[in-house]
């Protein structure tokens, strides 16, 4: 045999060696077809969590076959709660080169992983691509307009439904968002009757009356209120009327604006006055991740002291929220705070929480907060010369039953004020709502405040509330 035949029959050799190495033994093949099976045959019985974790088995062990099931794999992801691990392998599949169909499926899937990863503004942006290369879309017109309903705008919402077809309007799922609007939007009124009582000895009572209207189809609020406080400190009693008036409004997605005012008559030991406080907001949405919020406003304080002064605070409050992914919010807030009896609290905050989990929805996050006193007197509300603390905190909600919610909310850490040294500081809400039918909800509160920064008054509280609303 000559030289050359001798090298091309090795080459063959070497390769047919390579392939029977690489070939994959019958029992692994048949390994991956069951994994591929099983988590096809969850996803069709809606076993959606179980089905993402085969499919991430299976690329695992198959990554050569990433492209067949990396759709179905986001989509699993998607539909167990997980939309934001989803949004980036769809982001990998776009960059491929996809026949029509299959870049047309993967959009879809994109724009609902951004629906339910709370990036409504971009999930109009994907819908509306969408329609536009396929009008007769019904799932993505569907879902465009729930997506401007979860951004705030039901008004235009129910516009969108109302430009539907006629058969389409007839669908369940139009049909609900409809219904969630027109519910949302029904008149309501509120009674909330609340007890405080702090470790200085000072005791709330309160009785708040709300009854708002919803303009717009919700996108507007315009309401009245009267709440009637009593405050009670060593056989004294202070009582605060407050009847006024409150309003919100969205003009545009990217503004959001709020505003109350109240008169507030004080009476008993000694008192005798009517002060005017009133508060202003405007929130500035540009984006998904970013949200500006402004507010200015007049207040009374909670303090047995400061009402029998007469003391009032003027506030400019600000703050920016910043989310560099769906799971993460990271927040800085300050406030400059004139009290009428001439001093002056400089306040700033930072935070950041991460959302570990939507199914139950829990945060998880850390919080330092700092402010400051230009003097230091003693008018009854906490006035350290200096306050700083640290804290971890943690949140959630979830349905506990049919028509059930539960609230939870804590928080721990060191704070440190001048005068009054150092301590370990904690927090903690709980909630329990229930609707008893689609017109009445009723619900309990309780908390225990022992941070003086929370507080505002250096005294650790307890307080317990019960509400009952009605639409009608």
């Amino acid at each position: 045999m000559a030289h050359g035949d001798c090298q091309t029959a090795g080459r063959r050799l070497g390769l047919l060696v390579a392939l029977v190495l690489a070939w994959p033994p019958p029992a692994a093949a048949a390994q991956g077809y069951e994994l591929l099976s099983a988590a096809r045959e969850a996803a069709r019985t809606d076993r959606n969590a179980a089905s993402a974790r085969l499919f991430g088995q299976y690329l695992a062990a198959n990554p050569g076959d990433r492209r067949l099931v990396l759709r179905e794999y986001a989509d699993q992801l998607i539909y167990s709660g997980r939309p934001e691990r989803g949004l980036p392998l769809l982001e990998e599949l776009l960059s491929w080169d996809l026949s029509t169909d299959e870049r047309r499926q993967a959009q879809q899937s994109y724009a609902l992983a951004l629906l339910w990863s709370d990036q409504h503004r971009q999930a109009l942006a994907a819908y509306d691509r969408l329609l536009t290369q396929d009008p007769a879309n019904e799932d993505a017109r569907l879902n465009r307009i729930r997506a401007l309903q979860w951004t705030g705008r039901p008004d235009r919402a129910r516009e969108g439904l109302e430009g539907l077809s006629p058969q389409l309007r007839a669908s369940s799922r139009a049909v609900e968002i409809m219904r969630e609007i027109r519910r949302d939007a029904r008149p309501r009124i509120g009674v909330t009757v609340q007890r405080m009582s702090q470790a200085d000895g000072l005791a709330l009572r309160s009785v708040r009356i709300e009854h708002n209207f919803f303009p717009r189809s919700g996108a507007t609020r315009v309401g009245a209120f009267y709440e009637h406080r009593d405050f009670r400190d060593d056989g004294r009693t202070i009582r605060v009327h407050s009847p006024g008036v409150t309003a919100s409004l969205r003009p545009s997605d990217a503004l959001q604006l709020n505003g109350s005012i109240a008169a507030e008559p004080q009476r008993g030991s000694g008192v005798r006055r009517t002060q005017l406080v009133y508060e202003a907001a405007a929130a500035i949405l540009p984006s998904d991740r970013l949200r500006f919020d402004f507010v200015t406003a007049r207040r009374s304080l909670d303090n047995f002291r400061s009402l029998q002064q007469g003391l009032l605070t003027h506030h400019y409050f600000a703050s920016a929220d910043y989310w560099p992914s769906p799971m993460l919010k990271l927040t800085l807030r300050g406030e400059l705070t004139d009290f009428s009896d001439g001093n002056e609290r400089r306040w700033i905050q930072a935070e950041a929480e991460r959302r570990v989990s939507r199914h139950p929805n829990i945060f998880v996050g850390a919080r330092a907060t700092s402010f400051s006193f230009e003097r230091q007197l003693d008018h009854g509300y906490f006035n350290p010369n200096r306050f700083r603390s640290a804290e971890i905190t943690a949140r959630g909600w979830a349905q506990i039953a049919s028509g059930t919610w539960l609230e939870l909310a804590a928080g721990t850490g060191p704070e440190r004020s001048n005068p009054g040294g150092i301590k370990l500081a904690y927090w903690g809400r709980g909630k329990i709502s229930h609707a008893i039918n689609e017109d009445l909800e009723v619900s309990l509160r309780a908390e225990r405040l022992s941070s003086s920064g929370v507080t505002g008054t250096g005294f650790s509280r307890n307080v317990v509330s019960a509400s009952i609303e009605f639409r009608w």
